[in-house]
């Protein structure tokens, strides 16, 4: 551009922001997806794959959220992050069997800190499949092993509590707090 006033040649670069902001009748247009589509490609980690199927699972669109959960397995098999929710949206759906395939997955691994999220799996599908003394009984003796850590005793009084039984899971609370009593994750439990 040249100055009017010197005649000195200057390059200028106009921002499309700074143009636009200076025309009257701004409008603000919002896109929404109608709905979700077929993933055609994806380069998306877990946690994206994870946080799109929790959006979609809120929307109570569990098929959905099914389908990108299992297409996020096949790029990331055995995932832990993946399967427990879609163990959970098996759970939801009613659909035993392949909650029940995914409990055994999440079991194949052997991490002991998914030992919770195999048991509260195991126990809907018993639960569901037979009753819920045979789930309790099958908690109990999880959270009775050696090695089994904290999620699968809450995994216990979980079941109490989902169950209408407050004065067992206070008793249990209790005797978990008594067995540990410097154990802070106990402490907000009793």
């Amino acid at each position: 551009a040249k100055d009017g006033e010197t005649g000195q040649l200057f390059i200028v670069q106009a921002r499309p922001e700074t143009v636009n902001a200076r025309r009257a009748g701004l409008v603000v247009e919002t896109f929404r997806l109608k709905e979700a589509g077929r993933v055609l490609t994806s380069g998306r980690a877990p946690a994206e794959s994870l946080r799109y199927a929790q959006v979609l699972a809120s929307e109570g669109r569990l098929v959905a959220a099914e389908g990108i959960l299992v297409e996020a397995l096949r790029i990331s098999p055995g995932e832990p992050s993946l399967l427990v929710p879609l163990g959970q949206i098996y759970v939801q759906l009613k659909d035993w069997p392949r909650a029940e395939t995914v409990a055994a997955d999440l079991d194949s691994l052997g991490k002991a800190e998914l030992a919770g999220e195999v048991a509260a799996i195991r126990s809907a599908v018993i639960g569901a499949q037979q009753s819920a003394s045979d789930a309790l009984a099958y908690l109990e003796r999880l959270a009775a092993e050696d090695d089994a850590g904290l999620s699968a005793r809450l995994a216990v009084l979980q079941n109490h509590l989902s169950n209408g039984r407050g004065q067992e899971a206070l008793a249990y609370a209790a005797a978990l707090l008594a067995q540990d009593p410097e154990n802070p994750e106990l402490v907000f439990i009793d």
